[in-house]
């Protein structure tokens, strides 16, 4: 957690970003938001309850043309 909140910073991507869209579950998102506290935080994922399920929701939202909700 420590050294990405440090390369969060070095390469200055707070500055650069004030949205952040994290493709994760809850404990990803987690430490992201951590690491870019300040910045708005979109996550579609997070309550998906597995990999396969955010892989679903990936796929549907792709053949139907769609952003992730």
């Amino acid at each position: 957690m420590e050294r990405l909140a440090e390369q969060v910073y070095e390469e200055g991507l707070k500055k650069k970003y004030k949205e952040v869209v994290v493709l994760g579950g809850r404990e990803y998102v987690s430490r992201i938001s951590i690491a870019f506290n300040g910045c708005v935080i979109h996550t579609p994922l997070a309550t998906c309850k597995g990999m396969g399920y955010m892989m679903q929701k990936i796929n549907k939202s792709i053949l139907r043309g769609l952003p992730l909700a």
